[in-house]
């Protein structure tokens, strides 16, 4: 399983993308108020957007970023235990320091081998197949390269991972504490956002969520059905854009 590492906004960017678009609706009191100033039904609006883009667009469902930190995981051993995304397609899996903004890669073992990761595993102590989930093509040099990093001194500089074959929980060594978050690129339909996660959207996207926000809050706040449609319509209209872009690169 190959992986570059993905790059783009992150979910915080695109809604302060979204909120320069929106100028009013992001501001308008109305209901529970998050401490940002915006309305709780302006950022669940967004999310909705989002979803909806989703379903219609398949090349907004890859390469969405995952990043769990230490008290998303269960203690087991020297391992951290952590539950996987939903229907998630695991493309590549990184160790990443935040104050030092250093990042590792994870290689995968067979969910056979996950209790010895609960006991300072290596790779020489696993004695079974593995794959490197970020190198390139899996190559022999690109996974040699990992357990020379498995093997240097002081903190491990790579992870080892171990997924259920249901895709539904996996062993992590080592354990992720202190400043170390792990961070998880799939596939999939993603339903949740954190601040600081990788999103597969940008500025065309950020433009349709907008149209989508302001045709919510003119039909549901200011009751204004043909303005509504008028917004909902310039929605249609770019969604279909996007789609038609992506197909013609192939993503669909």
């Amino acid at each position: 399983m190959a992986a570059d590492l993905p790059t783009g906004w992150t979910w915080l960017q695109f809604n302060a993308a979204v909120d320069s678009l929106c100028p009013l609706e992001c501001k308008r009191l109305f209901g529970s108020m998050n401490i940002d100033g915006s309305s709780v039904y302006y950022r669940k609006t967004i999310r909705q957007a989002v979803l909806d883009l989703a379903n219609f667009i398949p090349e907004f469902t890859r390469n969405n970023e995952t990043i769990y930190y230490n008290q998303d995981f269960a203690a087991d051993g020297s391992a951290s235990v952590g539950v996987m995304p939903p229907m998630a397609e695991l493309q590549s899996g990184w160790y990443y320091n935040v104050y030092d903004q250093v990042r590792y890669p994870v290689v995968q073992v067979p969910w056979e081998g996950r209790f010895q990761l609960t006991t300072n595993a290596t790779l020489d102590t696993l004695n079974s197949d593995y794959v490197s989930l970020t190198a390139s093509g899996n190559s022999a040099i690109a996974v040699a390269n990992t357990i020379s990093m498995l093997k240097s001194a002081g903190r491990q500089k790579a992870g080892i991972m171990a997924i259920s074959p249901k895709h539904d929980q996996f062993y992590l060594f080592p354990a992720v504490d202190g400043a170390w978050v792990f961070s998880m690129f799939w596939d999939g339909q993603k339903l949740d956002y954190r601040d600081a996660e990788l999103v597969p959207f940008e500025e065309e996207a950020a433009q349709a969520v907008a149209w989508w926000v302001q045709a919510q809050f003119a039909s549901y706040i200011e009751r204004d059905i043909q303005r509504a449609a008028a917004f909902h319509l310039q929605y249609s209209n770019k969604r279909s854009n996007i789609y038609t872009r992506t197909k013609s690169k192939g993503f669909v």
